[in-house]
C-alpha cells in the first residue's frame, strides 16, 4: 500500500502524519479521524525525500504548498 505524507493543522496542533493508504483522499480520511476539524493535505510520501519538512510544513501553513 503506498504512503503518503499528511499535513494537518486544528486547534490542538500541526504537523506532518505518514499514512498508508489507497490513494491522497484515503489518507486524508484516515488522518479526518484524529483531526476531524483541521485542515488537511495529502501527498505522496516520496515527494517528501530529501526536503526539508520543517520547511515544507511552513510553507503549507502559510498557504503556499
Amino acid at each position: 500500500m503506498p504512503q503518503f505524507a499528511v499535513f494537518f493543522a486544528d486547534g490542538v496542533g500541526f504537523g506532518i502524519k505518514m499514512v498508508q493508504a489507497l490513494d491522497a483522499a484515503h489518507a486524508q480520511d484516515i488522518a479526518r479521524a484524529q483531526h476531524p476539524t483541521g485542515r488537511l493535505s495529502a501527498v505522496p510520501a516520496e515527494l517528501l525525500h530529501g526536503q526539508d519538512r520543517h520547511q515544507l510544513l511552513a510553507a503549507w501553513l502559510r498557504g503556499e504548498g
